[in-house]
């Protein structure tokens, strides 16, 4: 675990941010070798993730910010940081999607060919945010003596590593999914809605690990909180609505005519 990787002019450079820029960039190139099966430029994905970029990582801080709104509004020097502390992958998406949205009706481009091509480099960044998690020593799983358990700098004990488990899930889900698409003739909106799907099912399984676990490093804040009185963290109902809805989106996408990819290797 490194929270700070290296110092540059006594500047620290944080594993969290390094990997959400990795994530940012590589996504991008991934989005950009997807596009020409689409008709879409590398002038267009360059812009629009520009955008995607900007609103997704405010999102995913102003939602974090109002689900622990008990803390920070009695700390609200801290709400201002430039450290990358304490964001939520749900207010990216939260805030991409109408991003999205505006984007392609400004650019006369069908969302659904925007989402698919996006889709996998979705994944793909969210695995290695998940990378930064573990970096920074949050967003961890419940505390065990097992082989493979961690100790996080700041927190009592060895933890489960549930970041990386996430991680494997979100990579591994993404690798399917383009293996999937090569020998399938896919409407535009299917392939993102099963990125969608692959999505909410990792973290929904990911949150079994990680529910009521406290981060000394995140100021005693839950790390994940439990749904009132049910047997579900509030981030498993929320997944569980973004898998339904991916499986949704997918469905009906398949029962469209048109907009369907060009063969692989096609130019």
């Amino acid at each position: 675990m490194h929270p700070v990787l290296f110092e540059i002019a006594g500047v620290p450079i944080r594993g969290f941010g390094v990997m959400l820029v990795i994530g940012f960039f590589l996504a991008i190139q991934i989005a950009k070798k997807r596009a020409p099966r689409w008709g879409v430029t590398a002038e267009q994905i360059w812009e629009i993730s520009f955008w995607l970029i900007v609103f997704g990582v405010l999102g995913a801080r102003v939602l974090f910010i109002a689900q622990e709104w008990g803390y920070y509004s009695k700390n609200s020097s801290e709400i201002w940081t430039l450290k990358f502390d304490g964001m939520t992958s749900f207010g990216g998406v939260l805030f991409g999607l109408p991003t999205l949205a505006l984007w392609c009706k400004l650019r006369k481009l069908p969302m659904r060919v925007m989402l698919d091509i996006f889709g996998v480099p979705f994944l793909v960044a969210s695995a290695l945010g998940r990378l930064g998690c573990f970096l920074n020593g949050c967003c961890f799983g419940h505390l065990s003596d097992s082989w493979c358990a961690v100790h996080f700098v700041g927190t009592p004990g060895t933890h489960i590593p549930a970041q990386l488990f996430d991680l494997a899930m979100l990579l591994g889900g993404a690798w399917i999914l383009t293996r999937v698409e090569r020998n399938r003739d896919w409407s535009a909106g299917v392939s993102a809605g099963l990125a969608f799907a692959i999505f909410g099912l990792s973290r929904f399984i990911y949150e079994f690990w990680r529910a009521g676990t406290v981060s000394e490093v995140e100021r005693k804040i839950a790390s994940s909180t439990y749904w009132g009185e049910l047997p579900i963290t509030e981030a498993q109902a929320v997944a569980l609505v973004i898998c339904v809805g991916g499986v949704i989106l997918a469905w009906l996408s398949a029962q469209r005519s048109g907009l369907k990819a060009k063969p692989v290797g096609s130019s």
